[in-house]
């Protein structure tokens, strides 16, 4: 098998790789439901006693910052980096700060403004309920699971500089997001 690299300099086509996170934000038609929004959705309508897992959404970014990128790879010029991670910030908001960011956006829920991370021991019983044996979510995603507290950094700076100088606020994608999905009735 070829790599992407090869086939493209055979072709003769300049080959530009983005590497989008967690991507958020108004989708285009009710029709577009997307999975990876689930997580959000959860984290406005918590359960009861409010804990969460202590994951992060990794470079997450609004799916505008991601066509905006698109479209300005497309004009680089040959000396330009041919990798941009796509994130909105460097750090990679956690599971606690989205939904501190939830319960500014959404008062009327009550929301609390504080979740509190699962002990280790306890993400190990989730794990092993769920069928993926006997080791924490830290140990099984190999860092996208992390201490309280602590999150995964991305390189942002080359995509600052060369697609999207300006991202949206992760508050800002959660709050068009929010409307967007009420305007399509759809349930957040």
């Amino acid at each position: 098998p070829q790599t992407s690299a090869g086939l493209a300099s055979d072709r003769g086509v300049d080959l530009v790789t983005l590497n989008v996170g967690q991507v958020c934000g108004p989708a285009l038609s009710p029709d577009q439901i997307n999975p990876s929004w689930e997580s959000v959705r959860i984290l406005a309508n918590p359960q009861q006693g409010g804990a969460t897992l202590s994951c992060v959404l990794p470079g997450f970014v609004d799916v505008r910052d991601v066509a905006a990128a698109h479209v300005a790879a497309l004009s680089l010029g040959p000396t330009a980096p041919r990798r941009y991670p796509i994130a909105a910030r460097m750090e990679s908001p956690t599971n606690a700060e989205i939904a501190a960011l939830m319960s500014e956006i959404l008062p009327e829920r009550n929301l609390p403004a504080h979740v509190g991370v699962l002990p280790p021991a306890v993400q190990k019983l989730v794990t092993k309920a769920i069928g993926l044996g006997d080791k924490s979510l830290g140990e099984l995603l190999e860092g996208v699971a992390v201490p309280e507290g602590k999150t995964l950094l991305i390189d942002v700076e080359p995509m600052l500089k060369d697609l999207v100088p300006n991202p949206r606020e992760i508050k800002t994608t959660l709050n068009d997001w929010i409307i967007n999905q009420k305007e399509y009735s759809h349930s957040v």
